[in-house]
């Protein structure tokens, strides 16, 4: 198994499933498998030619992507500096993965770093505009050893109910 094999990745019940809109959808969609080791599972091409819908597995997670259709409201996301939203991505090895998208032709906005909630991370910006935080769980600290972290974040925890529990 290499460090990009997500074969053995804990299967859990995906409910939010990402829906990414790029300017070159076919090129996106063969970026994603050769540099952020997804798997393509399907592609519409429209009589237009541009991607009408595509699916890929990336991590165990799937991603649906399209290309840009702004007659109908659905625009690239590298349309304007940033990104209003980040897709965080929970890998094996955090080095590899930043070592593998940028060497596909992402741009490194962190490299990996520990951090104090006990991960190490790292964020990329992908040729189509989207913003990737890879992250590989090192450790596991507790509350008071990440508050003792952070500098200018204070944690508070919060207990949610166990919504399987009988209800009294």
């Amino acid at each position: 198994m290499t460090d990009t094999d997500f074969s053995s990745t804990t299967p859990t019940r995906q409910v939010l499933t990402p829906y990414i809109s790029v300017h070159d959808g076919a090129a996106a969609l063969d970026w994603y498998v050769a540099s952020l080791d997804a798997t393509e599972t399907v592609r519409y091409i429209g009589d237009d030619g541009r991607l009408g819908h595509a699916e890929f597995i990336l991590h165990g997670a799937k991603i649906m992507l399209s290309d840009a259709y702004p007659e109908i409201g659905v625009v690239a996301a590298n349309i304007s500096p940033g990104s209003s939203c980040t897709l965080h991505l929970e890998v094996p090895n955090c080095d590899t993965a930043h070592a593998l998208a940028v060497s596909g032709g992402a741009e490194s906005l962190q490299t990996p770093t520990d951090q104090p909630h006990g991960a190490r991370s790292a964020t990329i910006m992908d040729p189509y505009g989207h913003r990737w935080m890879f992250s590989q769980q090192v450790h596991f600290p507790n509350d008071d050893e990440i508050d003792a972290g952070y500098d200018k974040f204070d944690v508070v925890s919060k207990t949610y109910p166990d919504p399987t529990a009988d209800p009294e």
